[in-house]
């Protein structure tokens, strides 16, 4: 893991590397490799991701020691200039979406109904994220990812920085859910709009 960061930190003061070169690092972790301890980015809004490494960057995310890869995210992202995080945003947006097997097993109609009335006004009616609330597609995210993030929401891991607003609203939507009811909305969200490697006859991927 720390060749990969040592790599990230020396390739950013190069002005002229090629963005994909500028990238590779990352992709320790942000792919389907053995050492994979993130989600993988190919296809995310680039405006949201931008946003997110700023979050990094600024000390929003990436501060809390219990949530130990986006501790990990914290140091990687301090090396970035403002405009590689822009270029490496821009370059991920341009990938296409990369379809995963799902883990998580849950009842989707009940995480079908959670949708509707507690993430679809922000998320958007496909999992589509919205730029007016600074929502990225939650179907590019794989389910373990999703199901984590929202545990991390629950458990003051991740949104607790006052200057995250985004993170705020996050922890209060989050409060009366139980992992049962967390469960069961990623299992609806991938079911319905993830792009998955057993999708069914009919389903709805991410490039539709």
């Amino acid at each position: 893991m720390a060749l990969g960061l040592f790599g990230c930190t020396q390739k950013t003061n190069n002005n002229a590397v090629a963005v994909e070169t500028l990238y590779h690092g990352c992709q320790l972790c942000h792919s389907k490799q053995e050492l994979q301890r993130g989600p993988v980015l190919d296809g995310q809004n680039g405006k949201y991701l931008t946003r997110q490494l700023q979050k990094f960057k600024n000390g929003q995310r990436g501060k809390v020691a219990a949530h130990r890869s986006e501790a990990l995210m914290g140091t990687a992202t301090d090396v970035l200039a403002d405009k590689d995080i822009k270029r490496i945003s821009r370059y991920i947006a341009a990938q296409p979406p990369k379809p995963y097997q799902p883990s998580v097993k849950g009842d989707a109609v009940k995480g079908e109904a959670t949708y509707t009335t507690t993430c679809m006004s922000c998320h958007g009616k496909h999992a589509e994220g919205s730029w007016l609330f600074r929502t990225g597609s939650l179907a590019i995210f794989e389910d373990w990812y999703l199901l984590a993030q929202l545990r991390h929401y629950k458990h003051g891991r991740r949104g607790a920085h006052p200057d995250d607003a985004e993170g705020q609203l996050m922890i209060a939507r989050v409060a009366d859910m139980d992992d049962k009811a967390f469960i069961d909305v990623v299992s609806y969200i991938a079911s319905a709009f993830a792009s998955l490697t057993n999708a069914p006859p009919g389903h709805a991927s991410v490039q539709d």
